[in-house]
């Protein structure tokens, strides 16, 4: 599937983003823009301040915090 600007107001599923504010090595303004372009009504961003977490946030420690939200976000649906 390809997505660029022009078409993510195609994407109308429950998305749940999270990414890490101290990321380098991918800027969480992508993540930011994916999040603002995106047409979904349910839609939930979450940019990791806490926990010094960089850019593999599923294996640092802490990561419970991340898994936690994933899981909160799906009891919603």
């Amino acid at each position: 599937i390809y997505i660029d600007s022009r078409t993510m107001h195609k994407i109308v599923t429950p998305t749940y983003i999270v990414h890490s504010s101290k990321d380098t090595f991918t800027d969480p303004e992508g993540s930011i823009k994916f999040y603002e372009d995106i047409g979904s009504e349910v839609k939930e961003l979450n940019l990791l301040e806490e926990h010094n977490f960089w850019h593999g946030i599923n294996k640092e420690p802490n990561n419970k915090v991340v898994a936690d939200g994933i899981i909160e976000f799906l009891n919603e649906l």
